[in-house]
């Protein structure tokens, strides 16, 4: 119990931590398609409005084409965030901290990821190449009934 604690802990800390860049090395390289199906229990829902926070033992890299949609980040999203920041005792800020989300796709698959503010200028303005290659942590699930959503945070992005 106390191994997994730790383990949970120390992938919280990778969350909010920007990582050397000798650290972009541990971000695990997958497709859009093998994370859902690896993660994809974590989206069973039934009537009932869910928020499930979930720390991934590793964080993830793959490449995607940015679609050039940029939207708000959910109130949803930013409280699954802010409760993951608060077990680690840091301020429950995802706003200010990441306040736009990214539509992406990649083999017919397409997803919102939650942006850090410090990472989403180049997106903005359009100084960019696609595909990306996107570094992003699993934070969770949110839903309100009509269906689960992802929250995936973009820690870097190259391209």
């Amino acid at each position: 119990m106390n191994k997994i604690l730790i383990l949970f802990l120390v992938s919280l800390l990778s969350c909010t931590i920007p990582p050397k860049k000798s650290d972009w090395e541990r971000y695990q390289e997958t497709t859009l398609k093998e994370f859902i199906s690896y993660f994809a229990a974590d989206t069973i829902i039934n009537e009932h409005p869910i928020l499930k926070i979930v720390a991934a033992d590793a964080p993830f890299k793959t490449k995607v084409n940015f679609t050039g949609s940029i939207r708000p980040i959910s109130e949803q999203k930013a409280m699954c965030i802010d409760d993951l920041m608060g077990t680690m005792k840091l301020p429950r800020k995802a706003k200010g901290f990441a306040d736009h989300e990214i539509l992406i796709e990649q083999d017919g698959i397409t997803l919102w990821l939650v942006v850090q503010n410090s990472i989403i200028s180049d997106l903005q303005t359009g100084n960019y190449h696609n595909p990306i290659e996107v570094f992003f942590q699993y934070f969770g699930v949110v839903s309100e009934g009509k269906g689960a959503e992802w929250v995936l945070l973009v820690n870097n992005w190259n391209g």
